[in-house]
């Protein structure tokens, strides 16, 4: 088994994408439980993401200096 660390924005990103795909295709076929489980969980990431955004940027630290690579 190999582990490979993966950039959190890229893993919510595809999560966020596969919501949205399969909120669609709910939305299209009558499948079961259709759209609405897929789609609700959409918008409060939305929600998460805008009130978050403000704060982020105020709370981010510089990156301490570098050394240099000989």
């Amino acid at each position: 088994m190999t582990i490979v660390e993966l950039p959190a924005a890229l893993l919510l990103g595809g999560w966020l994408l596969a919501q949205v795909i399969l909120g669609a295709v709910g939305l299209e076929r009558d499948l079961g439980a259709g759209a609405g489980p897929h789609l609700a969980h959409v918008a409060p990431f939305a929600f998460g993401l805008l009130v978050i955004w403000p704060f982020a940027k105020r709370l981010r630290k510089p990156e301490p200096p570098r050394l240099p690579v000989y």
